[in-house]
């Protein structure tokens, strides 16, 4: 077993080699989970996950790929188990106030259809019922992130170019008046 080393969630290599990855990306990570093989000197030695990475494997280095001291193996996608938390405590009495939008899957939320492009809704405008809001990106795939209901759009609760999970309150909406007598209507997307 050779040791490697962890930077900005980069799992690098502190050898020369060949790296040959053994998880597919997504598979959750944990200290000791061997994680790849290096051929070394027509050795092979098993790779493990160091101390203190928790997360989920994300974009390793092709099968067969040459390396040296330093080069990443495969970089770690953290877990969102404080960010949920952190974001319900400090979304719970904005929830109650009006619709929440939540989002159907995992990806990267975006508040405009392209780069340099106004947003699909401003804070205090209305929307109408079934409005695009946002965007939803999953390798390279964009899910539309449409209004529940009519109303106005009364704060986000997400950046844009953030990365969501299913379930996460993007968005508060203040219905209409005719609309709030019955109740908050949560979506997911």
């Amino acid at each position: 077993m050779l040791r490697v080393m962890v930077r900005d969630d980069v799992i690098c290599a502190t050898t020369v080699g060949v790296f040959v990855p053994t998880l597919v990306p997504g598979t959750p990570l944990h200290p000791g989970l061997t994680f790849g093989r290096l051929l070394r000197l027509g050795r092979w030695f098993d790779l493990r996950v160091p101390p203190g990475v928790d997360g989920y494997a994300d974009q390793p280095l092709g099968r067969y790929s040459p390396v040296e001291y330093g080069t990443a193996l495969m970089r770690v996608r953290r877990r969102h188990g404080r960010k949920r938390a952190k974001v319900k405590a400090a979304v719970k009495s904005i929830i109650h106030s009006g619709s929440t939008v939540r989002a159907e899957l995992d990806g990267t939320l975006y508040h405009r259809p392209a780069p340099g492009a106004l947003p699909f809704v401003a804070v205090g405008t209305r929307v109408h019922a079934h409005d695009t809001i946002a965007l939803v990106e999953v390798m390279k795939t964009f899910t539309r992130i449409r209004a529940p209901i009519s109303g106005v759009l009364e704060r986000w609760l997400v950046r844009d170019g953030s990365n969501v999970f299913q379930g996460m309150p993007l968005v508060v909406i203040k219905p209409d008046d005719d609309e709030s007598a019955s109740g908050t209507h949560d979506r997911a997307g």
